[in-house]
């Protein structure tokens, strides 16, 4: 314990207890200052004449070596801001002007001295004047104006120079793309086509690894029409001029038509939902000319209304139509045919940029991991059903051939076609094949035939079904593609189980083994559909979509799907 010298300070008059100490020092007094009075100042001993020492000399302080300690005050100040940073632009259709604020994150003031210029006159950066000196955590905004006329690849760049050599580069970046204008005949179909990449590993069991090689998928358009007089020689001209650029490819099932719209407006009122309208996407307003158009951008789709980056430049009369665009290059050159002298109808086939933009997904009722498909198909026309399997062929060509089923089981291939009407059904055939993500993923799908019949009254908490004789305990015992059922019922209900065995009760009666009971009764005549589930995946990676008419309209879709070894 070390030991100090010193004098122990006498209270003063009043000097009492301080009821703020602690238990330790509640024995301790704390003395009181006397209170200074001018008058009383000669009391002071050793009063005296004031002098004036100032200045001070200077400490004789001591130097240390050694490191400064970084914080986040270093990662965060002293450097310069600049957002956005590159500045995407996108599609650029029209003259468009946006905001980049500089700030400066010194604490100090700090002297911007040069812009250096760019080469590309169409992007012009408003430019104040020079030497600009920041306050301390000052931000700026700065303007750069883009004309929709120019080379089709915008890549400007800014380099910003400051006092002590520091140099920050901004970045402009977009594409100029021309609206395709030229309206489809609706006396043929527009076919969209979404086409996913899987890559699928199977073992002689039949056992898949599948996984998908693209983001998203991708999208093309095929559509046709008729021009003729000066529509005939628009197309001519920009087919000559423009047909390896991008176009804005409207989506025609997707037309709507409006109310009048005034010059200068920057809203448009229509109904948003189920379209494929974004936050800086395209709008197309057109009416009957491929002359006479104007494309916009969307600033806020709301439910009511489109909100736009610029306002619209025209007025536009009752009845205009306006779709949502598309940025979209050219497959391959389209083809015209001459009609007359002053005629030409015309094919072209787009594939949009970038990945598909999948819609929100719907709900599915699930079993046993899996989702199951609850929406049954369109069986008119003829349908076609078959069953893959892997058998290896030995033939030498000279004696008999060898036949091996490594696998032993087959995999239905089933073909599901649906007439879509209305956006909700249009939604809903878009979540599901998005869901499926080309050949990768799978789901519960009935075969929607009756492929059991019941013939025995049911009560609750049953786990038998008595069923119409059909050889299942010969053939289909508890095997991967027929042991999992559906039950539907005339109240609407539906039953999923599974069959573990089967039993031959008569020449006209089996009997299936349940793995668990059924949750309700129900009489044979109450049975809808008794279908077996079939754990499939789409057979294709192409979906296609035909869209008859608008999408408020119809259109028409098959798929194939095709059995999995994935069952639970």
């Amino acid at each position: 314990m070390s030991t100090f010298t010193g004098v122990v300070a006498d209270g003063s008059e009043g000097s009492g207890q301080n009821p703020n100490y602690s238990a330790s020092f509640s024995v301790r007094t704390l003395p009181r200052w006397k209170q200074y009075l001018p008058h009383l100042s000669a009391d002071v001993p050793f009063a005296g004449s004031i002098s004036h020492n100032s200045p001070l000399p200077a400490f004789p302080g001591k130097s240390f070596s050694g490191e400064r300690a970084l914080s986040h005050f270093n990662d965060f100040y002293d450097r310069i801001y600049i957002t956005p940073n590159p500045l995407d632009l996108g599609a650029v259709v029209s003259n468009r002007v946006e905001e980049v604020k500089i700030w400066s994150a010194f604490l100090d003031p700090y002297r911007l001295d040069t812009i250096s210029p760019d080469p590309d006159s169409s992007v012009t950066l408003g430019r104040p004047s020079l030497p600009l000196t920041f306050r301390g955590l000052e931000s700026i905004p700065f303007f750069i104006s883009v004309q929709g006329e120019g080379p089709p690849t915008i890549g400007a760049e800014y380099a910003f120079g400051f006092e002590d050599g520091r140099q920050e580069v901004l970045s402009v970046l977009g594409n100029r793309i021309a609206p395709w204008t030229f309206a489809h005949n609706w006396l043929e179909s527009v076919l969209e086509r979404l086409s996913w990449k899987t890559s699928i590993r199977t073992s002689k069991h039949g056992v898949e690894q599948r996984r998908s090689v693209r983001i998203g998928a991708r999208r093309r358009f095929e559509i046709q029409g008729l021009v003729e007089g000066r529509d005939r020689r628009l197309l001519d001209l920009a087919l000559f001029s423009w047909s390896g650029r991008a176009w804005a490819v409207p989506l025609y099932h997707e037309v709507q038509w409006i109310g009048p719209q005034a010059a200068g407006a920057v809203e448009i009122e229509c109904d948003t939902g189920g379209r494929e309208y974004a936050a800086d996407g395209l709008v197309l307003l057109q009416d009957e000319s491929a002359t006479r158009f104007e494309m916009v951008q969307i600033r806020e789709v709301l439910p009511d209304r489109l909100v736009l980056r610029e306002p619209l430049d025209r007025a536009w009369p009752h009845g205009g139509k306006l779709y949502p665009a598309v940025p979209a290059h050219l497959v391959e050159q389209p083809r015209l045919a001459r009609a007359s002298n002053d005629q030409a109808q015309w094919s072209a086939e787009f594939e949009v940029d970038g990945p598909y933009d999948a819609p929100t997904m719907v709900t599915w009722p699930q079993y046993r991991g899996h989702p199951v498909l609850e929406q049954r198909p369109d069986e008119t026309g003829d349908l076609t059903d078959t069953y893959a399997r892997l058998v290896e062929i030995l033939d030498n060509e000279t004696g008999n051939p060898v036949y091996e089923d490594t696998a032993d089981r087959a995999w239905p291939v089933q073909q599901l076609q649906y007439l879509l009407e209305g956006m909700e059904q249009h939604h809903w055939f878009r979540s599901l094949v998005s869901w499926f993500d080309g050949r990768r993923r799978a789901m519960w799908i009935p075969t929607w035939r009756p492929d059991v019949v019941i013939v025995s009254p049911v009560v609750i908490g049953e786990d038998t079904l008595e069923i119409e004789y059909m050889s299942y305990s010969v053939y289909g015992t508890a095997q991967p593609g027929r042991r999992d059922l559906r039950l539907q019922l005339r109240t609407g209900d539906v039953i999923y189980t599974r069959v573990i065995d089967a039993a031959v009760v008569s020449d006209d009666v089996e009997r299936l083994q349940l793995e668990s009971g059924l949750p309700m009764a129900f009489e044979p005549s109450d049975v809808v559909l008794a279908s077996w589930l079939v754990l499939s995946r789409l057979d294709q990676d192409d979906v296609e979509i035909e869209h008859l008419a608008d999408q408020e309209g119809g259109a028409r879709t098959s798929v194939l799907v095709k059995g999995v070894s994935d069952e639970l």
